[in-house]
């Protein structure tokens, strides 16, 4: 009787035992679906922010052009562990970086662009609109989110329509900037191939427009140390085919905003992401006067 008794308490230990190692087991798995659910959760947040806040200068698939490209491998990573590039990331979006308060281009001897624009800082303790929660679900969204998901949350064009809700045309040709040093001839020639051209569905000049792309304000005096001639032949072969044009955007960013006197010592930029700019079909003539126009915002 006592050995059977001794036998029922060895299986109960056992099975007392097993039912604590799975338990165990499902709990700490448990905490990691959640931990791996609440990471995915901030990344969705992060995407949310990110096209509210950044694809102005980073674009909406982190691409890159005023900023520097996001979408790369060397930004990837999982928070929990990759903490130095969580840091790195967190900290710059937080406290931005030094330069310019307009975006200024160098071109450098060996071709490359230089960037030397400032990046605002967005926490709200360094006078920004994100609070640590929002940073973090930023860094996340870098980090491990689905840029496709960008999309989804732009915000809308910024337009004047008429009583039927379409953009108006003729206030908003009237309403863009006129730049400086044109006729006015000349002027609403750019300002009609903005429009109608559908620039305006992604740039933004003066607060009319979209963010999709760079705000071309004052793109007229981005490139600090090229001729007009120079910088017109750049916009024009951008505008005519976006995609054969080497050097697209800075490869090199000032952390100071002061110029980069030699690049020997600095890694060579790697290959940015593909440009989300199209080709937009238009006539010489018309990339002409549309270039002309924007030289003169400055």
């Amino acid at each position: 009787m006592r050995g059977r008794k001794y036998i029922v308490v060895i299986v109960l230990s056992w099975l007392i035992a097993l039912s604590l190692a799975f338990a165990l087991a499902f709990d700490r798995s448990r905490m990691e679906r959640a931990e791996i659910a609440h990471a995915q959760a901030l990344a969705e947040r992060g995407a949310e922010i990110f096209a509210q806040n950044c694809i102005v200068c980073h674009g909406v698939a982190g691409q890159g052009h005023v900023g520097p490209p996001l979408n790369v491998p060397g930004l990837k990573g999982d928070p929990r562990e990759d903490t130095d590039l969580y840091e790195m990331l967190y900290n710059t979006i937080a406290h931005g970086r030094p330069g310019t308060s307009e975006p200024t281009w160098y071109m450098l001897e060996n071709g490359s662009w230089a960037s030397y624009t400032a990046m605002p800082a967005w926490s709200q303790e360094a006078g920004g609109t994100l609070n640590e929660q929002h940073l973090r679900a930023v860094v996340h969204f870098i980090m491990m989110g689905d840029w496709n998901s960008v999309n989804r949350h732009v915000p809308p064009a910024n337009l004047i329509v008429d009583e039927s809700g379409r953009m108006d045309r003729d206030a908003m040709i009237a309403r863009l900037p006129a730049g400086s040093g044109l006729s006015d001839a000349a002027s609403v020639r750019g300002r009609e191939i903005f429009v109608d051209r559908a620039c305006i569905a992604c740039h933004s000049i003066g607060g009319l427009g979209a963010t999709v792309g760079p705000d071309l304000s004052k793109v007229g005096s981005w490139a600090a140390n090229l001729t007009e001639d120079e910088w017109r032949a750049f916009l024009e072969a951008w505008i005519s085919d976006p995609t054969q044009v080497e050097n697209r955007l800075p490869g090199y960013w000032s952390n100071y905003g002061g110029p980069i006197l030699d690049v020997s010592d600095l890694p060579q930029p790697s290959e940015p992401p593909p440009t989300q700019m199209p080709r937009l079909g238009l006539s010489e003539e018309e990339i002409h006067d549309l270039v002309t126009y924007l030289l003169s915002l400055r």
